[in-house]
């Protein structure tokens, strides 16, 4: 997991949503296989927490509002549809990984 934790610190938007599916297969893994985590909801919840606020930290720097207006239209609309799809495919993955989870 240490590699998703650092594409999402570190990577740009698309590898960051490259990134998504596999961390959430690892978060799933550890819910299943740790006494200490599974045993209590708050701390799976602050992990989860903290990476949604990490991404979506990197998508407001990325579509940063007094540089976005500058930029040529068609690199801001590339920016902006790319942070889109990372908060999509974060809310999307997410909630794919909680129904399997529930499903158990």
């Amino acid at each position: 997991m240490d590699r998703q934790f650092k594409n999402i610190a570190k990577g740009d938007l698309k590898n960051i949503e490259e990134t998504l599916p596999s961390l959430l297969t690892g978060l799933k893994l550890i819910w299943t296989i740790s006494r200490h985590i599974n045993q209590n909801e708050s701390r799976m919840e602050d992990i989860l927490e903290s990476i949604s606020n990490e991404i979506c930290d990197k998508v407001k720097a990325k579509i940063d509002i007094t540089k976005i207006f500058r930029d040529p239209p068609h690199e801001s609309i590339k920016i902006i549809r790319d942070g889109k799809a990372v908060l999509d495919k974060w809310v999307k993955e997410f909630n794919k990984t909680r129904r399997e989870i529930e499903a158990q």
